[in-house]
């Protein structure tokens, strides 16, 4: 296990055992297999080009960002540790790091950015403005895929999976209920 010392506000890199590290609340609810595959392929052939990034907690370490890295690391390709950067931070540099890292990797469904937008606002007190600026976005575009939390789930489910465009979807919002289900 990797030791803290009186320099623990500065990031440090190292090895840690995967079994002391638990994912965060990560924006990301989908991790498709054949993606972590690829990944996985990607990081036997060349290392791992980038350490993920925990904070610690306790004696266990929550990661940050990295997760899909963490899990190709440890499901598919069975090692026992990973390289890490370990940072102290509080829950809202935690957030926004994830937000900024899922959001710059363009890998988060609209639905996914609507979720990880209103949990910042709601669970943080954030406001659009601190939101659109820890992601270097519009707040009008912050404010557009919120609005998509107020579809059904059906359509929330069609928006994520790609079957109904998100102009179709921001255009559906504007309808009252009943209209929304037709």
């Amino acid at each position: 296990m990797a030791k803290r010392t009186a320099k623990a506000l500065q990031p440090t890199v190292t090895d840690l055992p995967v079994d002391l590290i638990d994912p965060g609340n990560n924006d990301r609810r989908t991790f498709h297999a054949g993606k972590l595959e690829e990944l996985a392929v990607s990081i036997k052939q060349n290392g791992l080009a980038q350490p993920i990034t925990v904070r610690p907690m306790g004696d266990r370490y929550q990661i940050v960002a990295g997760e899909r890295r963490f899990r190709a690391v440890r499901d598919v390709l069975k090692l026992s540790t990973i390289s890490a950067i370990v940072r102290e931070l509080d829950d809202a540099a935690a957030s926004a790091i994830m937000l900024a890292e899922n959001l710059n990797r363009a890998d988060l469904n609209p639905i996914e950015e609507a979720q990880a937008f209103a949990s910042r606002i709601s669970g943080l007190a954030w406001t659009d403005q601190q939101v659109a600026d820890a992601v270097g976005i519009s707040v009008e575009l912050v404010r557009r895929r919120i609005t998509l939390l107020d579809l059904t789930p059906d359509a929330q489910f069609m928006v994520a999976k790609g079957h109904l465009p998100i102009g179709h979807a921001e255009a559906m919002v504007k309808l009252d209920v009943d209209r929304r289900q037709v």
